[in-house]
């Protein structure tokens, strides 16, 4: 296949990574590695023409300043590519539950999921006894706001608070720790109940509707002998829900891509705060 050869540039960094994206997975394939030179100069030779990732980074002291940048390589040689290196930060997250009781077992899990084209790495953090939640490592760049409750049944992340301004549902720009992130957390999940029709060993999968673009949820349950099936505690929001005589790959099932092949065969359905909606299904093939 043609290759081409990439010279970034930056007075900055060390070690450069060039990257496979795997945007499902989150598991980024390393295809190369160089040191820069003086200047910060380097070269990736003979690259294949496709859409990388470049990750930078060196140590100081006890520091490591990192940086990201996506790059398309096609027929000609790309130039002058930059990579700016940022030091980690860490931010403290303050997390409500509305009618909750105060000393309550809730405790929230959040993630930091970076938004776009990048191979920054998702940040966790968990819930502690003083109610906030404190994210190590925190590289300046754009993310989304992952939140799920931990022994909080019957209660779903509900608003996102930057800055003082809602961001549910939408990108993050975080530069620093200055600018406060609060998450709200409140009652009312719905759920999911229905028929397959002949159901036998049919499985009923579950998506969340932003799956079709972005890694999000999924749920796999089997029908009863009855044909009834159920997917409860679910958080208001739309879903895709569609019944399979025989699942071929589990895997396969969960991507986006997957989604989309079935999405014109499957059931399209809305859950509101505290609602329980009912569907029937017919199973579909399994897509070739």
């Amino acid at each position: 296949p043609p290759r081409s050869t990439l010279f970034p540039y930056t007075t900055l960094f060390r070690s450069v990574r060039l990257i496979i994206p795997d945007y499902w997975s989150g598991n980024y394939g390393v295809e190369a590695r160089v040191n820069s030179g003086e200047g910060g100069a380097f070269e990736f030779p003979a690259v294949s023409e496709r859409d990388w990732h470049l990750a930078a980074e060196i140590k100081r002291d006890k520091t490591t300043l990192k940086g990201f940048a996506p790059v398309l390589v096609q027929r000609l040689d790309v130039e002058d590519l930059v990579i700016r290196l940022a030091a980690p930060f860490t931010m403290n997250v303050a997390v409500e539950w509305k009618d909750a009781p105060k000393d309550g077992p809730q405790r929230a899990n959040i993630a930091l999921r970076p938004d776009g084209d990048t191979a920054a790495e998702n940040i966790y953090g968990t819930q502690q006894d003083d109610g906030t939640v404190r994210l190590e490592d925190v590289y300046p760049g754009t993310y989304r706001v992952d939140a799920y409750g931990y022994k909080a049944q019957g209660y779903h992340l509900a608003s996102v608070l930057f800055a003082g301004e809602e961001r549910f549902g939408q990108p993050v720009d975080i530069i620093n720790a200055s600018l406060p992130l609060r998450l709200i957390f409140e009652q009312g999940n719905g759920s999911i109940r229905g028929t397959i029709e002949n159901c036998g060993n049919a499985e009923v999968a579950l998506w969340a509707a932003d799956t079709a673009t972005r890694d999000s949820y999924f749920r796999l349950t089997a029908c009863d002998p009855a044909g009834h099936f159920e997917f409860a505690d679910l958080h208001p929001g739309e879903y895709y829900a569609a019944a399979f005589a025989a699942v071929v790959d589990r895997y396969q099932l969960q991507t986006p891509d997957f989604l989309r092949l079935v999405m014109a065969q499957s059931a399209h359905v809305r859950v509101e705060k505290g609602s329980m909606v009912s569907i029937d299904l017919k199973p579909i093939p399994w897509p070739e």
